[in-house]
């Protein structure tokens, strides 16, 4: 209880000691925007004919397409169930609802779902895009069937049988499956006696086995999400002691799937009636916040753009993102789908060209038009708090000097090489409010209630609790 005390504290006022420094900085830039404004004397924008709802707005991704679309001329209204939302105080708006959390029972007369359509009825949206978080996916498909059938508006969002079959680790292996594509072998299980029984047959209880496999959650789980144990143990002993310390249950189930060595990628792609729009893969890991997109060209890229088409409904019109390790063996295992917009969608802040795939959804088909748009000379990403955080603040709080300078020398790497996830020159408050604001109130009120945390992901607003 302690250690998060200070933890929350500790950077709470590092956010306070920042705070005159950054702002005089945005003040300035905000001054000097407006006098070069002034001096070109631009002329009024043309009057904004198409109106486009963004969810999700608190997030980077939401907030990317925000900008995105308001670049383009569309009239924005952005949409959440934070209060402190990055994205309304965005210049990308043209208006903010604030909308209740989703409930905890999905259905079409949730709170969350009527707020969505009502917004939608108010606002005379033409289009909405749904970024969905991780506890509203459900939701938003709900919303999504309720606009079809109560406004002219279209969505970009993928059906509630898609989501429910691909977002569960079990549901989505046994999809890749039938479809006859490679997946590593994966078995749900309720019960420390139904794990056992499959390692037996599978590889044993003891080292040296033949094959191992990772025990994963099956659906949301922060506190299983960073401990994932690989079976079995080196002494059967040790592998029953793991076993019984999960926390196994049929409303809760896990799966155990055989591991594979190699580097991790994801992916993220926008499916517009059954055809792969835009996409683009990355390097990824268990907590991504560096983003640097594999080359369009490349084989990798290819293979994973060949499995997306593979996998993707007729009728899918909606986001889908992939995992996948490559093994030794140098085949591509797809081990989880994220029926959603992934954040790797900032590699396409520099092309424009995604609104216009976007706005397809209010066009007639294109025939045999297969072409897919990839990200124009992306940038790499990174999110400087969060680097700024763990690269220098934590060693230095521990008094770790080795770990000290090798992040002084990485953090330095990256705010000369990379660029801010969430920082726009042209709109620098979200920046600002996220670290200022967002976060600060955020430990603030875990301080307060005593909440106990293990890691944060400053690009989505996610904390993953703390056993």
């Amino acid at each position: 209880m302690a250690s998060a005390l200070i933890a929350n504290l500790s950077l709470i006022v590092l956010s306070l000691a920042l705070l005159p420094f950054t702002t005089a900085i945005l003040l300035l830039l905000t001054i000097l925007l407006t006098i070069l404004h002034r001096l070109r004397h631009e002329p009024s924008p043309p009057r904004k004919t198409v109106a486009v709802l963004v969810t999700g707005v608190a997030m980077a991704k939401g907030l990317c397409l925000a900008r995105l679309f308001h670049r383009r001329g569309l009239r924005v209204v952005g949409v959440d169930c934070s209060r402190l939302a990055a994205g309304r105080v965005s210049a990308s708006l043209d208006a903010f609802h604030l909308l209740p959390s989703p409930g905890p029972s999905p259905s079409s007369n949730d709170a969350y779902v009527r707020a969505i359509v009502h917004v939608v009825r108010r606002e005379g949206l033409h289009l909405c895009v749904f970024v969905s978080d991780v506890k509203a996916a459900v939701h938003d498909a709900l919303a999504s069937h309720l606009i079809h059938d109560t406004t002219a508006a279209q969505t970009i969002q993928l059906s509630l049988s898609d989501i429910q079959t691909l977002d569960a680790k079990d549901t989505f292996a046994s999809f890749v499956s039938a479809l006859g594509l490679p997946t590593p072998d994966t078995r749900v299980v309720t019960s420390s006696v139904e794990a056992i029984d499959f390692l037996r047959q599978r590889c044993g209880l003891r080292q040296p086995a033949r094959d191992r496999y990772l025990v994963k959650a099956v659906g949301v789980n922060d506190e299983a999400r960073f401990d994932m144990p690989l079976l079995p143990l080196p002494t059967e002993t040790e592998t029953l002691d793991k076993l019984a310390a999960i926390p196994f249950a049929a409303e809760a189930p896990f799966v155990l799937q055989r591991f594979v060595r190699g580097p991790e990628f994801c992916t993220h792609a926008l499916v517009v009636r059954g055809r792969v729009r835009a996409f683009v893969a990355c390097p990824s890991s268990d907590l991504l916040m560096h983003y640097v997109a594999l080359p369009s060209d490349s084989p990798l890229n290819r293979k994973m753009l060949a499995f997306t088409r593979a996998v993707v409904g007729p009728e899918w019109t909606g986001h889908v993102s992939f995992d996948f390790l490559l093994g030794k063996d140098g085949e591509l295992y797809p081990i989880e789908c994220n029926p959603r917009v992934h954040t790797a969608v900032v590699l396409f802040r520099d092309t424009p060209q995604l609104v216009d795939e976007y706005l397809g959804v209010l066009e007639p088909e294109r025939g045999d038009d297969d072409e897919v748009l990839f990200p124009h000379r992306p940038r790499r990403y990174y999110w400087v708090g969060q680097d700024l955080v763990e690269a220098i603040f934590c060693p230095l709080l521990a008094r770790h000097v080795t770990g000290l300078a090798d992040g002084i020398v990485s953090f330095a790497r990256r705010v000369c090489e990379f660029r801010d996830g969430a920082w726009e020159a042209w709109d620098p408050w979200p920046w600002w409010w996220l670290y200022h604001v967002y976060w600060p109130a955020r430990f603030a009120w875990m301080a307060l209630k005593g909440e106990r945390w293990s890691r944060v992901n400053v690009s989505t607003g996610k904390v993953f609790r703390a056993r």
